[in-house]
């Protein structure tokens, strides 16, 4: 499998390379004047427009990371050839920036806005799909949960901001591709119970790679755990298979070596065609990214601080009383449903695999510490996972029978 995956790492930066390059050969007059109509509009708009639910930070939009991306449209040095265009991003070299395949297309026929309005029809049908993927795969509380789950996201602004698209929609897409490549019945041996990992490994690196592609760090997480959250959920509830706390940890390792493989493989390319250090300008961020700046004198971090807003951008834009309420009365139907119509006979075990998986995010908030502090009003995103693992795990462990029974109960007393 390991001589399978390097031939796919090698062949996926290929790609990269090849179709960044492609899409920098030329930059046609509409292209350039719909980028600079789109700077214009940002510039109108500001850089964290807040349109949306009391002008709260967890719905602004990030124009200008969307700036970013129109800037990177348009090349600064003309004399560069498209591989050097592709590689130095004016400067910003330790991205891919794999958005750009898909945007300087797309700004060919359309403007900025038009993109964003388009968008809102293509991210809403995608997510109509997955609802239907996980009904069809787990069931139809599953998929309400996960509808849920990312409304709590604000998923409402999403499509309107080019850097928010990107995750979201690898999120989805990943999803439609679980269905056709990993929900197979056919990997599971039925006779010893164990399960074929070698397409789910595959899977996972692959995924890892796309996402560190397309992402300018946003929400990586969110892509890889959605799915083996609703792998994990699949396999037991339609064969009550446990995936293995192996397998699992291992594909987020895949995972991990596809997302860091490939963000190194563009720190080398571009050091090499740029003639800059680039791998020590990356090595430089990672390090602000997890431990603040360098010298330590600004942005310094708080881990616990940092946890605290992450999960408190879910509950925006509620006040501060309002926030107490709704916890409150999420706190008190857990611990009713727990008590009192909890199951009889409950699978620990998967149990434990759906929180951890659930807790992912704040794994990845610990490492990337300062970017999650500097940056919660979007990286609370992530808790996606948070919201449906833990939501599916409570609808798992209640008996909704006795539920039924209670209430039936209840209204006849009424009667």
């Amino acid at each position: 499998m390991y001589k399978k995956l390097l031939k796919i790492f090698i062949s996926l930066i290929v790609f990269y390379v090849i179709a960044l390059s492609a899409v920098y050969l030329v930059t046609p007059t509409p292209l350039e004047r719909h980028a600079q109509n789109g700077l214009a509009l940002i510039k109108k708009e500001s850089n964290y427009p807040k349109y949306f639910f009391n002008n709260n930070v967890a719905s602004q939009l990030d124009n200008f990371t969307d700036r970013v991306m129109l800037e990177r449209v348009l090349p600064k040095n003309i004399d560069d050839n498209a591989l050097e265009q592709a590689m130095f991003m004016n400067g910003y070299s330790r991205y891919w920036h794999g958005y750009q395949v898909i945007l300087r297309p797309l700004l060919l026929p359309f403007n900025y806005f038009e993109i964003r309005y388009i968008n809102i029809f293509i991210m809403f049908a995608l997510l109509i799909k997955a609802m239907n993927v996980i009904k069809k795969n787990v069931n139809s509380i599953a998929s309400w949960l996960f509808f849920a789950a990312v409304m709590c996201a604000k998923f409402i602004i999403v499509p309107v901001s080019l850097q928010f698209t990107n995750m979201m929609m690898l999120m989805l897409l990943a999803i439609l591709a679980a269905d056709k490549l990993l929900c197979n019945r056919n990997d599971l041996n039925f006779n010893n119970k164990t399960l074929s990992t070698e397409r789910l490994f595959i899977f996972s690196f692959v995924l890892g790679s796309i996402t560190v592609f397309l992402d300018l760090l946003t929400t990586p997480i969110l892509p890889i755990g959605i799915v083996m959250l609703l792998l994990v959920i699949h396999y037991y509830q339609k064969y009550n298979y446990l995936i293995p706390n192996k397998t699992i940890i291992n594909s987020f390792i895949f995972w991990s070596a596809g997302y860091v493989g490939t963000w190194a493989a563009k720190w080398i390319l571009a050091t090499v065609i740029c003639s800059q250090n680039i791998i020590l300008q990356a090595f430089n961020q990672i390090i602000h990214r997890t431990n603040g700046n360098l010298d330590g004198s600004s942005h310094a971090v708080n881990r616990l601080s940092m946890l605290s807003s992450n999960i408190k951008m879910l509950l925006q834009p509620f006040g501060h009383t309002s926030k107490i309420i709704i916890v409150s009365l999420v706190v008190i139907i857990c611990i009713i449903l727990l008590y009192k119509f909890r199951k009889t006979i409950i699978d620990r075990i998967f149990v434990k695999k759906l929180i951890l998986i659930s807790l992912i995010p704040y794994f990845w908030y610990i490492i990337a510490a300062n970017h999650s502090q500097v940056h919660s009003w979007f990286t609370y995103r992530s808790q996606i996972i948070t919201v449906f693992g833990l939501g599916y795990t409570m609808y798992y462990v209640t008996d909704w029978q006795k539920v039924k029974s209670s209430m039936k109960g209840k209204f006849k007393c009424l009667k």
